[in-house]
């Protein structure tokens, strides 16, 4: 033991605990407890982590220390959330059990359908009036808390100026955003990105285009019965199109109300 004892000051972390193992086995709990902080001090490896952490656990039941069993648990655990513990006495795997942690929500599915509003600003706002529509969005909530979605919009606007007879602009993208919940209230943002098609009905001619646009959006939903609920959002998005040899902007502002379906 002395030999050990010796080897383990002079030796890396691994011999120390190495060290630790034989003094838990020889019951000189004291020894194993020095050795131990000795090992756990220097740079172990994930899987000599786990061994230490082990032999912490059994020490900390030889003590009658629940706290630090826990505390134990939690450690090999953080290392390797599916650690399987064998030959632990039955009161220690009881605690590992209750420590463990649960395993990741399974992907769950989201959609909403949405009236809307896109209210165009700046010199757009002179010429058009704000677009009524419908948005349709379909996605999925990964680990309760992050959001993939594809969406498809369709608004319609007035002009302003007899020149021109009708606008519609049809969208689609895909938005990746975070959820988080507060009481029974779901909030979520992230960042769409996506293309648009113009199409202008004028007095004199008809045009349409293609762009790409940005949005910035916030989401904010209540569940109602089950997984479906109500919702609102608001954001930026700015539309960006080429126009002759420069790139055109234009800087809108949706908000949308409908129905919300998921947890």
């Amino acid at each position: 033991m002395a030999l050990l004892v010796l080897l383990a000051l002079l030796a890396p972390p691994e011999a120390a605990l190495e060290a630790a193992i034989a003094c838990y086995d020889g019951l000189d709990y004291t020894c194993a407890e020095e050795r131990l902080a000795e090992a756990l001090a220097g740079g172990l490896s994930p899987a000599d982590q786990i061994r230490a952490r082990r032999h912490e656990a059994l020490l900390a039941l030889a003590f009658r220390d629940e706290a630090r069993m826990r505390r134990a648990a939690r450690a090999i655990f953080a290392i390797q959330p599916d650690w399987e513990g064998s030959d632990l006495p039955p009161r220690l795997a009881a605690i590992f059990a209750e420590e463990r942690p649960l395993p990741p929500p399974p992907p769950r599915a989201l959609g909403r359908l949405d009236v809307t509003s896109l209210r165009p600003t700046g010199s757009d706002a002179d010429r058009w009036s704000e677009g009524l529509g419908v948005e349709a969005a379909g996605g999925v909530l990964l680990d309760d808390r992050w959001v993939i979605t594809l969406t498809g919009a369709y608004s319609d606007h007035r002009p302003r100026a007899f020149v021109d007879q009708g606008l519609g602009l049809t969208q689609v993208g895909l938005e990746l955003g975070a959820r988080l919940a507060f009481g029974p209230v779901r909030v979520q943002a992230g960042v769409g990105l996506g293309a648009g098609s113009v199409a202008v009905e004028g007095a004199l001619r008809d045009e349409s285009y293609w762009g790409g646009y940005a949005a910035l959006p916030v989401d904010v939903s209540v569940p109602l019965l089950g997984d479906l609920g109500v919702g609102g959002r608001v954001g930026l998005l700015v539309y960006v199109t080429s126009d002759a040899d420069r790139l055109a902007s234009s800087l809108l502002v949706p908000l949308t109300f409908g129905l919300r379906y998921g947890p």
